[in-house]
C-alpha cells in the first residue's frame, strides 16, 4: 500500500494507492455545518486532507 497524493483547488489530499486503484476517503465537501451554516452549507475552506480513512458517520436512528 502506498500514498496517493492529489492537488485540488481546496488543497492537497493524501489517499491510498493499492493494486492500481487510488482511494480518497472522507473528503469534506462543505464547511463544517455549525450555527448559520447548519442549513445553508458553504464550500469547504482550503485544507490539507488525510483521506486514508472514512470520515465521520451520521448518527443512526
Amino acid at each position: 500500500m502506498a500514498d496517493a497524493i492529489a492537488d485540488t483547488t481546496a488543497g492537497t489530499v493524501r489517499g491510498i494507492s493499492e493494486g492500481g486503484v487510488r482511494r480518497f476517503l472522507g473528503i469534506p465537501y462543505a464547511a463544517v455545518p455549525v450555527r448559520a451554516r447548519r442549513f445553508a452549507p458553504e464550500p469547504a475552506e482550503p485544507w490539507r486532507c488525510d483521506a486514508t480513512r472514512p470520515g465521520p458517520q451520521r448518527p443512526s436512528g
